[in-house]
């Protein structure tokens, strides 16, 4: 596992200032009274993790993103504070919803439930 102190000194691939993972770590940095050293910055996750992989650079990343663009080589460690960010689901409110859009979207969460819980599992036993 992995704390903010870890990647005070480490060169990081980051996304935009404009998002809310990005946010969240400046806010962390500047608690710690740290600013982060930044080599790379893109506006798409996916790029991030291809940027990291080839350029041996850290990235802060969300576990779905980070899992589904492993490369060969790259490693995914626990962050601890865990940065928790919220997804939803928009529809449109004059549509009914197909039992697809509903199953998919039941489908979606109890992924998220299950990697929540495997995430909360690596940190109490790091």
């Amino acid at each position: 596992m992995r704390t903010l102190d870890d990647l005070i000194d480490e060169t990081l691939v980051t996304d935009n200032p404009g998002t809310v993972m990005r946010k969240r770590i400046d806010t962390l940095f500047r608690q710690k009274g740290a600013s982060l050293n930044i080599r790379l910055e893109t506006p798409n996750i996916v790029i991030a993790c291809e940027l990291t992989a080839h350029v041996l650079c850290v990235s802060v990343l969300d576990r779905y993103v980070a899992r589904s663009s492993m490369k060969p080589g790259m490693v995914i460690r626990p962050l601890s504070p865990q940065l928790t960010l919220r997804y939803v689901f928009f529809f449109p409110r004059w549509r009914t919803r197909t039992q697809a859009v509903n199953r998919l979207a039941e489908l979606v969460e109890l992924s998220a439930d299950r990697a929540n819980e495997t995430a909360r599992s690596a940190l109490d036993a790091g």
